[in-house]
């Protein structure tokens, strides 16, 4: 019983893992965060289930310890503190679904649940063929093929030339960037073993004993290089294509809601100032209060100086 229990959990984050970066639903005014992180918590919360259960059936409370358990229970125990102790609104903190509480601690389940795998392929097949299908999406979406079709008014975002199912066009640059050094380094590895085979049939069986088990997703070759070759060329034009739109945006009203690095930075220097804000942060969904005392003349001169900025630029300088 317990096995099953733990195939149905794997069968459950390879489904997640090919489904995140591609779901979204136009029925809410966020197609894509709100969605993304109902998808997070629905298999959160499914895991979790599924390991009461299992507890249930035992007895006891079985869990394999990996190295990052440690600083990741320190991370979430640090994100705790600061929402009951620093946040002034508690529950849009919580619910907040960029930098919530509630997204950070079912990501970190997700995280402790897939790094308790014997067998990671499937999740790095899942997530190879969704990020192939997003970054098909995402080409055609560029030249806008339904610019002059008629759609429901909920759907015209996917007009947009920069539509991709992940969301934003900084989450499609990361996303595809990752993917481009994965089958990079899979391209790297398959002809360094053509390369050093003595012979082609001797290297034939090498080959099928290295990566006769490697499940690269979307037609994966078994040992060839065609087809990690032809994923690398795509996620370099994808990331190329998403950068290129960000340097010369092909909407001229484009702009981010977002303060620069700069200012970014000096956030994260206003907070180290106190003892207090430097040990728990100023609250999770608390940016803005921060942001509020180091705006100065040159952000107030732009198009967003009046908006309500909630985040950072970086993620890391936000955290």
């Amino acid at each position: 019983m317990i096995k099953t229990i733990e195939k149905i959990q794997s069968v459950i984050l390879t489904i997640f893992f090919f489904l995140f970066p591609l779901f979204f639903l136009p029925f809410t005014s966020d197609p894509f965060g709100t969605n993304k992180f109902y998808l997070l918590a629905f298999t959160g919360l499914l895991l979790l289930s599924l390991t009461t259960l299992s507890t249930i059936i035992t007895r006891k409370l079985i869990w394999k310890k990996s190295p990052f358990d440690a600083p990741l229970m320190l991370f979430v125990l640090t994100i705790i503190i600061s929402l009951v102790f620093v946040s002034p609104n508690k529950i849009s903190a919580t619910l907040n679904i960029n930098y919530g509480a509630a997204s950070i601690l079912f990501f970190t389940v997700i995280f402790l649940y897939t790094s308790t795998l014997k067998n990671k392929k499937n999740i790095f097949s899942a997530l190879s063929t969704s990020a192939v299908i997003i970054a098909i999406l995402s080409l055609a979406s560029f030249f806008q093929p339904l610019k002059s079709i008629n759609l429901p008014s909920q759907l015209d975002f996917i007009k947009s030339p920069y539509f991709s199912p992940i969301g934003g066009r900084t989450d499609l640059i990361l996303f595809t960037l990752f993917m481009l050094v994965y089958w990079g380094t899979k391209l790297y590895l398959r002809l360094s073993q053509r390369h050093s085979r003595p012979d082609r049939e001797s290297g034939k069986k090498q080959i099928s004993n290295q990566v006769g088990d490697d499940k690269g997703g979307v037609g994966d070759d078994r040992g060839g290089v065609w087809i990690p070759l032809i994923w690398f060329l795509l996620f370099i034009i994808t990331s190329g294509a998403a950068i290129f739109s960000i340097v010369k945006p092909l909407v001229a009203d484009f702009t981010f809601n977002l303060p620069t690095y700069r200012h970014s930075w000096f956030a994260a220097v206003e907070i180290l100032k106190g003892i207090l804000t430097a040990l728990f942060g100023v609250g999770v969904d608390n940016f803005s209060s921060v942001f509020a005392t180091i705006k100065d003349l040159n952000f107030n001169q732009t198009v967003i100086w009046d908006n309500v900025v909630n985040s950072s630029r970086s993620t890391i300088l936000h955290i």
